[in-house]
């Protein structure tokens, strides 16, 4: 099954691939897909050697024996990279965070977006997302929605969680940060996360997230399931015949059996990290498809309830 939307984090194509992708990532895939182009100007997640400005963000990696310095700034990348959807550059502050920190934080992401709309422009094909920043200051968060919004941008991301605030937290400032956002324009929640913050998320009126998690579990040995995570290094599914999920329309899901996965994750094989990786994306598929219908007939409070019961989040 094809994704809809696909991620793509810029600071690793500029450093190593741009040059190889005359055209952009389409081309350089060679399929046409959705992109979503992110760039990395945050303390809490960008890669060794990174160093944040005033004005640009840069880093020093070595390329084919060779120092290059890579600069991202603000509405730059967007063209070269052939996104759908662009996001501006902004800055998250690691949690906790002081205020004054996420202020400064906040104050600076909203200039990068100035910088990133004027760079940018209206264009008919291509959209470009401010993102709300503020950490877990309400006032903040407020104050970062109105300036983002005289901006004007095409939708509008809530940036500066999953970064070690844990899930209430985090839904406390869902609580009201997705108010503050228009309604006709969409929502995103960047790098979240585990199934039950997708659902409380979208209970708060969240609609598109980006995580790692289905892979990065997948790459451990854990596979997401309606009941939960479950570890499949654990010896308990050494004579477990039945398949993950056999409703979920992925061979990975119906067709292995546990025994088998424990087998290929204790042995160390690539293949059970490929199937866990490849049945915990058709599972978080399936949650999200769950979801829309779940909206879609006006039972979505029944399904989280159900969802609730039945799911833990103890792997």
């Amino acid at each position: 099954r094809h994704p809809e939307l696909a991620l793509e984090c810029h600071h690793m194509v500029d450093a190593q691939a741009a040059r190889a992708m005359h055209g952009g990532l389409q081309q350089g895939c060679n399929r046409r897909m959705r992109l979503v182009c992110q760039c990395i100007g945050s303390p809490g997640r960008q890669p060794p050697g990174l160093a944040l400005r005033a004005d640009r963000v840069g880093w020093r990696a070595d390329l084919e024996a060779a120092i290059d310095q890579v600069l991202l700034r603000p509405g730059v990348g967007a063209d070269r990279i052939g996104a759908d959807i662009s996001m501006q550059l902004d800055q998250c502050v690691s949690w906790p965070a002081e205020e004054p920190a996420a202020r400064a934080a906040m104050e600076l992401s909203v200039r990068w977006g100035a910088r990133s709309k004027a760079a940018f422009g209206t264009r008919e094909t291509q959209a470009l997302f401010g993102i709300q920043q503020g950490s877990t200051f309400e006032n903040l968060r407020r104050e970062s929605s109105d300036r983002l919004q005289e901006i004007g941008f095409d939708g509008y991301a809530i940036g500066g969680l999953a970064v070690g605030e844990g899930h209430q937290a985090m839904c406390e400032v869902l609580d009201y940060a997705p108010d503050m956002l228009p309604v006709d324009r969409p929502r995103y929640l960047m790098g979240v996360g585990k199934p039950v913050d997708l659902v409380e998320a979208v209970w708060r009126g969240v609609d598109m997230f980006d995580c790692v998690l289905p892979t990065r579990a997948g790459r451990h040995g854990q596979a997401w399931t309606w009941a939960g995570p479950i570890n499949l290094k654990n010896a308990r599914f050494a004579e477990d015949q039945d398949p993950l999920e056999p409703d979920i329309p992925c061979p990975a899901s119906q067709a292995y059996s546990k025994a088998y996965l424990h087998h290929l994750i204790r042995a160390d094989e690539i293949l059970g990290k490929v199937l866990l990786s490849w049945h915990n994306i058709a599972f978080f598929q399936a949650l999200t498809a769950a979801m829309r219908d779940a909206i879609a007939h006006g039972r979505f409070e029944a399904f989280r309830r159900d969802f609730h019961a039945r799911h833990t989040s103890n792997g």
